[in-house]
């Protein structure tokens, strides 16, 4: 049997349905959970929030 979306052979009883569709577990997977981008925003905080964390070998002190 072969995979209808990237036509890859699969072995009896590791083929998935989606719809009409026969499918091999990769590209199940990719129809059913979609890799999500980051936005610009979230990019960019992620980098943020590294660069602003404090050093390990230096204290941090808080004043009252």
């Amino acid at each position: 049997m072969r995979c209808n979306r990237c036509d890859k052979q699969i072995k009896p009883g590791q083929e998935y349905r989606h719809g009409s569709q026969t499918l091999c577990a990769d590209c199940c997977m990719e129809l059913r959970m979609p890799r999500k981008r980051k936005t610009h925003w979230q990019y960019l905080t992620a980098i943020r929030s590294q660069y602003l964390q404090p050093s390990p070998d230096k204290p941090t002190t808080s004043e009252p």
